[in-house]
């Protein structure tokens, strides 16, 4: 849930809720004018995002597990966690 109140919330509003307020940076050397929800899109990184989607992916699980313990009968079974290696399996796509 902290991920998914910072992290997740802070890339999410920069790609909805874009804005042009520009700022003086720095880039590569040279000062633009750049907006800040723009550079933080620019500067996302796979491993953000991959440790976004699964806290996504754990907090839902989590949620339908207490759901389900509550007496709720619709399961979250369309909703699969990456393997080992990091891969969706291929059910995730179908």
């Amino acid at each position: 849930m902290k991920i998914l109140v910072s992290e997740a919330r802070a890339l999410r509003d920069s790609l909805v809720h874009n804005s042009p307020k520009f700022e003086l940076e720095v880039v590569g050397g040279k000062r633009q004018l750049i907006g800040k929800k723009v550079r933080s899109i620019i500067d996302v990184k796979m491993e953000d995002v991959t440790t976004i989607v699964d806290a996504a992916v754990g907090y839902v699980k989590k949620l339908d597990g207490l759901l389900q313990a509550h007496g709720h009968h619709r399961k979250v079974d369309w909703l699969f966690e990456r393997d080992e290696k990091g891969i969706s399996p291929a059910k995730t796509f179908e």
